[in-house]
């Protein structure tokens, strides 16, 4: 049975105001009696509580001065269920030094200071890199080798973790960015006045879970249901409070179903959309303005700006919480009780996190565009990491040599 620090404490007390009320009439068979019934161990013994049972039983129970040392140290074995060597070697250390902890030996590890800062660095501008690729680098700039468990725990002792990426495309511009700063500030608007609107779609196999607990070297596996049920398609409309409003079709939406979706949600004042090909149809823009809604298309490929992204992924996860995969109903109830659950639900930390400041202004700077790292290093990156394209669209512009 393995204890806490605390609970050891604790139990040593009880233990010794137990053996010191009865000391006056408990033989050594009743210790040994209590022994077992308190401190049966299981895993370790405590040094600390080995010593005080060893003074306990040698110098209150035996009452005989013929007992030796050596059958105390026989009786310690038994209860403790260690060797006698083990027990002389304990109680030999305490006298002679006043110690119990166990003998420690510093080892110096061959790795210095300028190895791990190398091992840093190189992960830092290779994040992609697996730990046997930095392997032969290590060997090739100091000349010896380091194992892969070596490489790991130097990193994990330096804080790097194994994480998941965060694609973003390589085809977003920087000048694609101000012209959306611009943009915005041309506009009067606050977190209370923002409406975000995107289609989300979900069919069964969104829901259910993933990940589970086994033992190492065991396969989890979970005999469900693997029927596909009909994807159920929705239009979200959310504000800085949550969830607004919601409308959802069979199939996929198309433009007529997305117009009359957008008639209802008239009371808008302002809206944001991303970049779909429906959203920016010339005659939506002009019936959404008319009826007093500015619509304002997301760049493409910036998912990471429109908070609307982070509402679907945090439905989903209360999907794979909640649905019981064995259950035979319909989707779309299931799904208007989660969305439903969401009516009132702070986004203002998001709205923040993607860059829509409370202060009415646009940041695109914050910790979600400051990643300066790609796959591939080289030179070309503007300061939201992504690289610029013109170079290679030049060299298919020119024309080919004639042979």
């Amino acid at each position: 049975m393995h204890t806490s620090k605390g609970s050891d404490k604790l139990g040593l007390e009880r233990f010794q105001g137990e053996i010191i009320e009865n000391v006056n009439g408990v033989m050594l068979s009743d210790a040994k009696e209590m022994l077992h019934r308190e401190y049966r161990p299981a895993n370790v013994v405590s040094h600390m509580r080995l010593l005080f049972a060893s003074i306990v039983v040698g110098m209150e129970f035996v009452v005989s001065v013929v007992v030796a040392s050596l059958a105390r140290e026989l009786e310690l074995a038994e209860l403790y269920c260690k060797s006698v060597h083990t027990i002389s070697n304990w109680i030999r250390t305490y006298e002679t030094l006043g110690i119990y902890e166990r003998a420690s030996s510093t080892r110096k590890s061959k790795y210095n200071e300028d190895h791990r800062k190398w091992l840093f660095n190189y992960f830092t501008e290779k994040p992609l890199s697996y730990l046997d690729e930095a392997q032969p680098e290590f060997k090739r700039v100091y000349g010896h080798t380091m194992s892969v468990s070596t490489v790991w725990r130097i990193n994990n002792e330096q804080g790097l973790t194994w994480k998941v990426l965060e694609r973003r495309a390589m085809h977003i511009k920087e000048r694609d960015v101000f012209r959306f700063v611009e943009e915005l500030s041309s506009i009067d608007w606050s977190h209370q006045n923002l409406v975000f609107l995107d289609e989300v779609s979900f069919d069964n196999r969104d829901m259910v879970r993933k990940r589970g607990y086994s033992l190492k070297g065991k396969t989890l596996a979970i005999r469900g249901d693997f029927q596909r049920k009909p994807r159920v398609s929705l239009l979200a409309f959310i504000g800085v409070n949550g969830l607004i409003d919601h409308f959802d079709t069979a199939g996929t939406f198309d433009r007529i179903k997305f117009v009359e979706c957008c008639q209802t949600f008239v009371h808008s004042k302002r809206g944001n959309v991303d970049g779909a090909s429906i959203h920016r149809h010339p005659d939506i823009v002009n019936y959404l303005r008319s009826v007093g809604v500015v619509p304002i298309s997301l760049h493409a490929y910036c998912p990471f700006f429109n908070p609307i992204e982070y509402m679907f992924g945090f439905i989903k996860k209360s999907f794979q919480r909640h649905y019981d995969e064995s259950s035979g109903r319909d989707l779309l109830p299931y799904i208007v009780v989660i969305f439903e659950s969401y009516r009132h639900y702070n986004m203002s930390h998001v709205f923040k996190r993607c860059g829509w400041m409370p202060q009415r202004h646009f940041d695109p700077s914050g910790h979600l565009s400051r990643d300066q790292r790609t796959a591939s290093s080289g030179d070309g990156c503007d300061r939201f990491g992504f690289r610029e394209r013109e170079e290679i669209v030049e060299m298919e512009d020119e024309p080919q040599a004639d042979d």
